[in-house]
């Protein structure tokens, strides 16, 4: 064998087998040989020379004719690939006839297909060397025949799955001691007759017990199914327990049903009636959350990560209308609903015009009015019962990759942490993603690498890929699949498992169509069917979604959450609350060094709206309060900018509440000692984040948030001295932050190797330290009704 390549191993390879093996490894050494990726260009871009008049090229704009030669192309590859032999050989014992009609296929629609082609092609040729304009075709370009072949091809393709499907099952079952029955081979052909056939049934061997099913009731993850089949197994003690299947056979089967002789004896009770379900149950119906597995609230918490426009909201919304309507027929002749305003453009016509269609109230969350930013503004969630009891919770996020910058995209991103830090437990992390993405994006990458960073890497367990718009690629992840699986497997956290189990795929585009129908706009029959099959099929996947959720992943509470990043966060928190006790005790230990019969000033926080900042630029005056000079929080509230103040909007911070200043003369008040104690407690814990963000944050000096803060609050005491030059309180109070301020610096000042460096257990620990202290878990408590309010405000309640 003589073997012609430009790779020197395979030129010289001698055998078929040897250079299979070389373009395997060839293929998996991406580093050394990238996969090729190249532009279609005009000829003359590499002939000027060659003759215009040869070179035109018109763009083919016909997305009818691109999606049935897709399709046919596709289901066509399908049937020609070989099945596994042991697979074929099972096939051929349970369903030869069936196997038989896929096997004649190709000769039955082969001189079809040749004759399609031909004619397909030519309109192609025709349309792009410009002999026909398109816009004048009146024909349609794919016929009555064309869908046909494609059907057959279809069906065929389809029904070598199912059997393949179909073997997989008998494996199953014989593994339970179960035996299988296709019913086809049992009954006659046109035998329609309920009786007569359960009597043959019944009377075919010694079986007592036969569980009847076919695929549309089988398929169903229904709790009475799952029952039926247990309660069938554990009375079948001795005897076999035979699976009766209908699928094939010309008697439709409308329920799933157990048959034993007792059932024919009592027909008034029998067991048809006791232990049937429909083989069309609604969204709800289906559902099998176990609910033992829920957290003390009820929760299922499930946050919705994903690009701009990918389809986290269309995903809601679809999920409403498959709650609320059983088929796409009823959806139909009803109402869409549209919890989430939606808008987006469909190509209508034989002229493929656009009609751009907005659906739903207004909501001032969502901006439809700007492309390619996130039209989700903040975070919300969606919240459907579940039963009496449970609920799911959906939160929708704005999406990553935001035209207005990173700087929009860390903000959104430190949106959703701070949203998701308010609840006890997520349930499940849905990444959502496109089919085909041959790069994921950059931004994608930096957001997930975060948010693993923040939930910690045990997040590994719960996090969900969702692909949307499935329809174009069969209901699979496309391209996006493989490159997802290769920067899972580089990423610094093993173990993240794209699978089976944990992908699933949509198309909610159905929820579109039904609003189109609304707007009056017409689809044709094939888009009506194609339609029909991706609600159908997307029902199905949020079905098997929500039951994996509920019935296979562990709820993965806040105490979990142990991370770098999320240790930022709540230091972040904490940083006013630790920092104004710390001033205020020192305050407190002077007034009490000097008489301990004095009253004190203890601080009582208030929650402030929304909007409430504080200005930095804007002088405050200070007023006289126990022997100290206090500035007094004044709130500037922020829209485009502020309305107390003409300062520029970056000189304004947010303020999550106001400090009122009270006397404290009561016997609770405390002593010297556990003033001083607190206060040196605080001191040394706040000294030690230091350490954490220098050694494990690795962030520079200059970007220290509590070092800035110290700075803030130094700054109001220089400016209280200035004018109150005579206050000896408050010298002493600005050169004891000044000493606080040179102990923390030094930990920056410290040479890498001079001391033990903290570890994350530690830090948490010192967290837990500064929560402990009355004063500061008091502060705490006013953000966290404040981050509570805004959880409850984001919340919308789902009734059906």
């Amino acid at each position: 064998m003589k073997v012609f390549s430009n790779v020197s191993d395979i030129a010289n390879s001698t055998k078929l087998a040897q250079v299979c093996q070389k373009i395997i490894n060839i293929q998996s050494n991406i580093p050394q040989h990238p996969p090729l990726e190249y532009t279609l260009r005009p000829i003359t871009t590499l002939c000027p020379s060659y003759p215009p008049e040869k070179s035109n090229y018109i763009q083919l704009n016909q997305p009818t004719m691109y999606r049935y030669l897709y399709e046919l192309f596709y289901f066509r590859k399908k049937l020609k690939v070989p099945v596994n032999p042991i697979t074929e050989e099972s096939i051929l014992k349970y369903f030869k006839d069936e196997y038989a009609e896929i096997q004649q296929q190709p000769t039955n629609t082969e001189e079809l297909f040749k004759t399609r082609m031909i004619r397909m092609f030519g309109w192609i040729s025709k349309i792009r060397r410009g002999d026909i304009d398109q816009k004048t075709i009146t024909e349609p370009l794919v016929e009555t025949d064309d869908k046909i072949l494609l059907q057959k091809t279809r069906d065929a393709a389809e029904l070598l799955d199912l059997l393949i499907e179909k073997v997989e099952l008998i494996d199953s079952l014989n593994e339970q001691d179960i035996v299988y029955w296709n019913v086809k081979d049992i009954i006659a052909d046109d035998d329609i007759n309920q009786q007569r056939i359960e009597k043959k049934l019944l009377t075919r061997g010694k079986q007592k017990r036969i569980f009847c099913c076919d695929d549309k009731v089988e398929k169903q993850p229904s709790t009475l199914w799952n029952n039926l089949l247990k309660q069938s197994i554990d009375e079948q003690k001795t005897n076999t327990l035979v699976y009766a299947d209908f699928t094939f056979c010309s008697y439709y089967l409308p329920q799933a049903k157990t048959l034993s002789l007792e059932s024919i004896v009592i027909r008034q009770k029998s067991i048809w009636e006791d232990q049937t379900f429909s083989a069309v149950e609604s969204l709800y119906d289906r559902l099998t959350l176990n609910e033992s597995k829920l957290t003390s609230d009820r929760y299922i918490n499930i946050l919705l990560l994903g690009e701009c426009g990918v389809g986290k909201s269309t995903f809601i919304n679809a999920i409403m209308n498959y709650f609320q309507f059983d088929t796409i027929e009823k959806a139909r002749n009803g109402q869409p609903i549209a919890l989430i305003p939606v808008a987006f453009t469909l190509t209508v016509g034989d002229e493929f015009n656009e009609r751009h269609i907005q659906y739903g109230d207004l909501d001032l969350n969502e901006d439809h009015f700007h492309p390619g930013q996130s039209f989700t503004q903040q975070c919300r969630s969606y919240i459907f019962p579940i039963g009496k009891r449970t609920k799911i919770r959906f939160i929708d996020t704005p999406g990553m990759g935001d035209t207005r910058g990173f700087n929009q995209d860390d903000v959104n991103l430190q949106h959703i942490l701070s949203f998701i830090t308010n609840l006890s437990h997520l349930n499940a992390v849905c990444i959502f993603l496109k089919p085909n993405e041959s790069r994921l994006n950059i931004v994608f990458r930096s957001y997930f690498t975060r948010l693993v960073g923040y939930l910690g890497e045990n997040i590994r367990n719960n996090i969900i890929f969702c692909f949307t718009n499935t329809r174009a690629t069969f209901f699979a992840p496309g391209n996006t699949g493989p490159v997802m699986k290769k920067m899972l497997a580089s990423h610094h956290i093993k173990n993240i498992s794209l699978k089976k189990a944990n992908t699933f795929c949509f198309d909610n585009e159905a929820l579109r169509y039904l609003i189109g129908l609304k707007k009056k706009v017409k689809f044709d029959d094939y888009q009506r069917e194609e339609y029909k099959r991706s609600w159908m099929k997307s029902v199905d996947e949020t079905v098997r979604l929500l039951d994996y959720i509920s019935n296979n992943l562990k709820p993965y509470t806040e105490s979990d959450w142990q991370s770098a990043e999320h240790a930022y966060y709540l230091i972040n928190q904490m940083i006013r609350p630790t920092l104004e006790t710390i001033r205020n005790n020192i305050r407190n230990a002077v007034l009490l060094q000097k008489d301990p019969s004095k009253s004190l000033i203890q601080l009582h926080p208030k929650p402030t709206p929304k909007t409430a900042t504080i200005c930095l630029q804007c002088e405050r005056f200070p007023v006289l309060h126990c022997e100290f000079w206090i500035l007094f929080d004044v709130l500037h509230r922020l829209s485009e900018k502020c309305d107390t103040c003409e300062c520029d909007i970056s000189k304004h911070t947010k303020l999550r509440y106001v400090l009122e200043y009270k006397t404290w003369d009561d016997k609770k008040k405390p002593s010297f000692d556990e003033t001083k104690d607190s206060l040196d407690e605080l001191w040394q814990s706040t000294i030690k984040f230091a350490e954490f963000f220098r050694y494990i944050v690795l962030i520079p000096k200059t970007s220290d948030p509590i070092l800035d803060a110290i700075n803030r609050i130094i700054a109001e005491e220089k400016r209280i001295c200035l004018k109150n030059k005579q206050n000896g309180t408050n010298i002493y109070l600005y050169n004891q932050l000044k000493q606080f301020r040179e102990e923390y610096e030094k930990v920056w000042s410290d040479s890498l190797s001079s001391r033990k460096h903290i570890t994350l257990p530690e830090v948490y620990k010192q967290i837990k330290n500064i929560s402990k202290d009355s004063t500061v878990n008091e502060q705490m408590s006013v953000i966290k009704q404040a981050q509570e309010q805004y959880i409850n405000e984001s919340e919308k309640q789902v009734t059906f």
